[in-house]
């Protein structure tokens, strides 16, 4: 069976917020671009009334929302990310953990929420760097970022609501939260 695949040369202009620039941005340069490109088409053909988006993309999910607000009339629904009884945010990548990988993932996510109530501005760097060892001391293999980001100017909103970001390995496999 032979398989045609077609390739678009359509050269849009997708405008993203600065925000794509950090966090997984930072790591992974276009990526961004590529996720709001193909919702961007999804949601052209399809014309949904409603997206859902998970929290646990944050990130991806404030770029979708920002992009598509004004060219798409779809609601974007914020869905609360979901968790494992141990704590680690459900994904396709746990899979390919083992159970002691996730055990760690368990440690990390615990620890990033114990450690966040007692988050202070003034001590940020400090604070994210003492925790940053913590981290690794529970077995992760390597941060790529670990982030205290005050998202309000980001999703406009009136109160200050700060999250941590995280995206950390466990072997080779990559995962991100946010708390």
């Amino acid at each position: 069976m032979k398989m045609i695949f077609f390739i678009l040369k359509e050269k849009k202009k997708i405008k993203l917020n600065n925000f794509h620039k950090l966090l997984c941005g930072k790591f992974r340069p276009g990526h961004f671009y590529g996720v709001v490109d193909v919702v961007d088409r999804f949601l052209s053909i399809i014309k949904p009334s409603f997206i859902f988006l998970g929290e646990k993309d944050l990130q991806q999910l404030i770029l979708i929302e920002k992009y598509i607000y004004n060219k798409h009339k779809v609601k974007v629904v914020i869905c609360k990310t979901i968790r494992d009884k141990n704590g680690l945010a459900l994904s396709s990548r746990n899979f390919l953990l083992n159970n002691k990988e996730k055990k760690i993932g368990s440690k990390v996510y615990k620890l990033l929420y114990k450690e966040k109530k007692k988050f202070k501005n003034d001590k940020k760097k400090y604070m994210l760097n003492k925790l940053k060892n913590k981290i690794l001391k529970c077995g992760v293999k390597k941060i790529d970022y670990l982030e205290y980001i005050n998202i309000k100017n980001i999703i406009k909103s009136s109160e200050k609501k700060y999250k941590l970001f995280i995206a950390y390995y466990l072997r080779s496999v990559r995962l991100i939260d946010n708390i």
